[in-house]
């Protein structure tokens, strides 16, 4: 086959890229790389890795001729994944992940050497090789430096990331013990992780404030209303914490169902404080004084009983 052919064949999943490598396993002999490379025909983007005339050169064009110069397997991964993703900022320096045993010549990138990333579930974003979301977390839960909790809760509002991805992303990791497994496995205890930004930073609060013997998501039955998730609450003192964050649209219909909601929660005899965010930003001691008249109320209602 004509290199010509084998290279456009090659480049058009890899805007407009090719590796020496991979026109020497077409079979393409070396001197006729070399040879197309002296006359122009390819253009060199990085170690053993050009560019075919006329693709464009953009910034993801020359972050991916770093990445197939690393060699076969490499994906973007930990801080650049979570970029890519649009989880995190840019990263100062890029970060790959190859299969343990590699070993690439020193590039610019960070190469992280895994035992395990045949278990990643690989993607593309913008034409660029990058673990999945759910390795992607786990990854940068190895970094302490990283707020995992913003990570997830990014993870859930841009991607729309179902609640058992993490839990299965940690059970397939979980024997390979690697660096972040045991910091996200505590977060996924129970499954209590804060929907939104506005629940983590209430849990914060009521933590900093010392107020205990609370727990997330606390799931309710009420006869004939059925199951009923509190945001919020104090299940032996029957108290809760609903939480109406900023990004509702249809505000007509969130007010109709918080009203219902409230309604039956009366009627199953719960204390209910609520609370939207911008009433909480701009008054915090006003909702916690009524977050603790109710917890006292309730508590004196105990001690009567």
């Amino acid at each position: 086959m004509r290199l010509h052919d084998v290279a456009a064949f090659i480049a058009e999943d890899q805007l407009g890229l090719v590796a020496r490598r991979q026109l020497i396993d077409w079979g393409i002999p070396g001197p006729t790389v070399e040879s197309a490379v002296r006359r122009g025909h390819l253009v060199p983007m990085a170690r053993g890795v050009y560019r075919l005339p006329g693709a464009p050169a953009t910034p993801e064009v020359r972050l991916l001729a770093m990445v197939l110069a690393v060699g076969d397997g490499a994906v973007l991964s930990h801080r650049s994944a979570a970029w890519l993703w649009d989880l995190l900022p840019l990263p100062t320096r890029h970060e790959v992940s190859v299969p343990r045993g590699r070993c690439p010549r020193p590039t610019d990138l960070v190469v992280h050497r895994s035992s395990d990333l045949d278990l990643a579930i690989a993607g593309s974003v913008r034409g660029l090789p990058v673990t999945g979301v759910g390795r992607t977390i786990l990854d940068c839960a190895g970094d302490p430096t990283i707020d995992v909790e913003l990570l997830i809760d990014a993870a859930r509002r841009v991607h729309k990331i179902s609640r058992t991805l993490l839990p299965a992303t940690v059970v397939a990791h979980a024997r390979s013990g690697r660096r972040g497994i045991h910091r996200l496995t505590d977060l996924l205890i129970l499954d209590e992780m804060p929907h939104s930004d506005f629940e983590r930073l209430v849990c914060r609060w009521l933590t900093d404030l010392g107020i205990t013997e609370w727990c997330l998501h606390h799931r309710i039955v009420i006869p004939v209303r059925g199951s009923l998730e509190i945001d919020i609450a104090w299940p032996e003192l029957r108290v809760a914490f609903e939480l109406e964050g900023a990004d509702h649209r249809d505000r007509s219909i969130v007010h109709d169902d918080d009203t219902e909601r409230q309604n039956w929660l009366s009627i199953a005899k719960w204390h209910v404080v609520r609370s939207t965010y911008r009433r909480w930003v701009r008054h915090p001691s006003a909702v916690l004084n009524e977050l603790e008249a109710a917890l006292a109320l309730a508590r004196s209602q105990v001690r009567g009983t």
